[in-house]
């Protein structure tokens, strides 16, 4: 878990991004290769804004701490406190893993 020191507001969601290492079955590492055409990327959601959608009981479809998958050319990067975060907007999200 990261140490956010921050609270996303509107439908704003503020996430730590996660490596995603891509091999071969033979165990040849192509992550280089693959991440220059690869449109989603990983994250874990550190803060969300008070706009974001919740479902019909009341709770927030993603929260604080779950994994996703994001368009990653939609993200911002935003570095506090000399770390790096990746802002987007809540219709970013293409997948809760």
């Amino acid at each position: 878990m990261s140490n956010f020191k921050g609270q996303a507001i509107n439908t704003n969601v503020v996430l730590k991004e996660i490596q995603m290492k891509n091999e071969t079955a033979s165990g040849l590492d192509i992550t280089a290769e693959s991440d220059k055409n690869q449109k989603f990327r990983k994250g874990e959601i550190v803060s969300l804004g008070n706009l974001c959608p919740h479902d019909k009981e009341g709770n927030p479809i993603v929260k604080v701490g779950d994994t996703i998958l994001f368009d990653a050319y939609k993200g911002s990067q935003l570095t506090l406190d000399a770390e790096v975060y990746v802002v987007i907007y809540f219709n970013d999200i293409t997948l809760v893993l």
